[in-house]
């Protein structure tokens, strides 16, 4: 995980209904970029940007605005309950009948339990990852001259 701040010298390119920009920072241009929320941002704008991968625009997780405070995230808590109950409705009926099919009820049982224990330590990772990017974009920043 990566926070960068950054500065928006110039913001170009804008499809303000898809939430698509470039814009220019520090003399270097980035293209095609989509922030959590659909948000441009205004020109001279500073933001705090937390991003999966370094310097990729892609994978940006969250941004706050360093003037107004305000936080976007890329994906609430909720969307990662809903997610997970998604995962397991995709997931359970096939594992269930593969499980009768091969070993009767106990196939059954322990393809769901396995199953159940893998959605929930993938959920407890969406959320430590989650907790991780708050902490990131709440930190102070120091002001920059």
């Amino acid at each position: 995980m990566q926070v960068e701040q950054v500065r928006f010298d110039s913001v170009f390119d804008v499809q303000a209904r898809a939430g698509l920009f470039s814009f220019k920072a520090g003399g270097r241009p980035h293209y095609g970029v989509v922030l959590p929320g659909r948000t441009i941002p205004r020109e001279g704008a500073r933001y705090k940007v937390v991003m999966a991968q370094a310097g990729n625009w892609h994978s940006v997780l969250g941004w706050r605005d360093l003037d107004s405070g305000r936080v976007t995230l890329h994906e609430s808590v909720a969307g990662i309950a809903w997610r997970m109950i998604e995962s397991t409705w995709c997931y359970a009926l096939p594992v269930l009948a593969i499980g009768l099919w091969i070993s009767g009820p106990w196939g059954a049982l322990g393809g769901l339990l396995l199953g159940a224990g893998a959605l929930a330590f993938k959920g407890r990772r969406a959320l430590k990852r989650h907790r991780a990017v708050c902490r990131a974009l709440h930190a102070t920043t120091p002001a920059a001259g």
